[in-house]
């Protein structure tokens, strides 16, 4: 069938632009509620910067794969992928209390 593609992509940049702001404003009202709205904006200039460096991991590992495909490109990958989970995962904390 026909495929809308200006649809598409007004929906996709829509999406893109609620992930892209979400998180840190969600985290202005964090860090109000905390009393550290002080802090947000080294905060949101962290979390900017610590895209960059994960965008550039995953250029690496994809480039690691397209050279090395197989298990070990594979490995390099999953790498990057838990890099990325990571960052987007609440920290754990070390704490047993019950």
């Amino acid at each position: 069938g026909d495929v809308d593609w200006p649809r598409i992509a007004i929906v996709q940049a829509i999406a893109f632009v609620a992930a892209w702001a979400a998180f840190p404003l969600a985290m202005h009202s964090v860090a109000a509620a905390l009393g550290r709205s002080q802090a947000y904006i080294r905060y949101v200039v962290a979390y900017n910067w610590s895209s960059v460096l994960q965008v550039a991991l995953h250029l690496l590992a994809a480039g690691f794969r397209a050279a090395f495909p197989g298990p070990t490109g594979d490995a390099v990958s999953l790498f990057a992928f838990s890099s990325q989970h990571a960052r987007n995962s609440p920290p754990v904390s070390a704490s047993t209390k019950t």
